[in-house]
């Protein structure tokens, strides 16, 4: 049995791939389902033989449309993630001619926030009350009296008498020898020569008589009268009154209510691309090309064909 008759429908559009559709593979919203079937039978596998896994669900030789979904659910648990990753690599973007291509990014984002709630209070008050009364009296007073006489008499009489007699004598009497003395040739001492003898004498008297008298006669009268009298009187008085009341008060309220909430946030990016130089420029693009040779879906057609189909036809 042939892939086109186990699938009747395969070349007009019901087919595997219907059925592949309907449990949800990479190419559902891009490409129809039923094209896929009509290229698949007409061109690629409709002449190829069965595989026993056909074969097994195949009754008098006609292949249950109930058993499309069991096939096709088998072909997806063989293949699912290669066909998701392979499909994947039809959309990248990318330069054909640059090996080296990376980006790095980071982003950053915070939020702060700082709530503050105070209050302070300050309740402030005073009086002062300042009252003063007095009185100051002083009483003075000085008397002073003076009174003085004086009276002095003063009499004097003095004589003064002085008799002197003075009698002097005089008597002088003396003896004197002088020796002439002379010096030998080349002698040290002297000798006498000679000798001279003398006599003096002298006798005086000197009298003096007399009287001195001297009378001194002196009257002195001298009074005073003195008479003085001072007084003082007064009286000094200071009177102070004085009242005086100071009153202050008052309440400081500072609050502080507030919330501050910061938030913030950044990032940045970080691109490197280009050629390290292991690959030419030229040999990439021969890659470049061999890509777009190879056909997803000969790639798709083949990995059914292994499941559903014998390797000879």
């Amino acid at each position: 049995m042939t892939m086109s008759e186990a699938f009747p429908q395969g070349k007009t559009g019901n087919g595997i791939f219907t059925a592949l559709s309907l449990l949800t593979v990479p190419w559902s919203d891009d490409y129809a389902a039923n094209l896929l079937d009509i290229t698949y039978f007409n061109i690629h596998s409709g002449l190829k033989e069965v595989s026993p896994l056909i074969s097994n669900f195949v009754i008098e030789n006609v292949l249950p449309v109930e058993s499309y979904a069991t096939i096709a659910s088998i072909i997806k648990s063989y293949y699912s993630k290669k066909w998701i990753k392979l499909y994947s690599t039809l959309n990248l973007t990318y330069n054909p001619i640059h090996n080296y291509d990376m980006v790095e990014s980071m982003t950053e984002d915070y939020s702060k926030s700082n709530s503050n709630e105070a209050q302070e209070k300050t309740t402030h008050g005073h009086t002062i009350s300042d009252d003063i009364e007095g009185t100051n009296s002083l009483t003075h007073g000085e008397s002073i009296s003076k009174t003085e006489n004086v009276d002095n008499d003063s009499e004097m009489n003095q004589t003064d008498t002085i008799t002197h007699n003075t009698e002097k004598e005089t008597v002088i009497s003396g003896a004197a020898n002088q020796n002439n003395n002379t010096f030998g040739f080349n002698s040290a001492s002297a000798v006498p020569l000679t000798t001279q003898a003398g006599t003096n004498n002298q006798t005086g008297t000197e009298t003096n008589t007399g009287t001195d008298t001297t009378v001194t006669q002196k009257a002195e009268t001298l009074s005073t009268d003195t008479t003085a009298t001072e007084a003082h009187t007064g009286v000094d008085a200071t009177v102070e009154a004085r009242t005086a009341v100071e009153s202050h008060s008052g309440i400081d309220l500072i609050e502080n209510d507030g919330t501050i909430t910061e938030t913030g946030g950044g990032g940045h990016e970080l691109t490197r691309s280009g050629n390290i130089g292991v690959t030419t420029t030229q040999q990439m693009i021969k890659a470049e090309r061999e890509i777009w040779l190879w056909n997803f879906f000969e790639q798709v057609f083949s990995d059914v064909d292994n499941l559903l189909t014998l390797k000879i036809y």
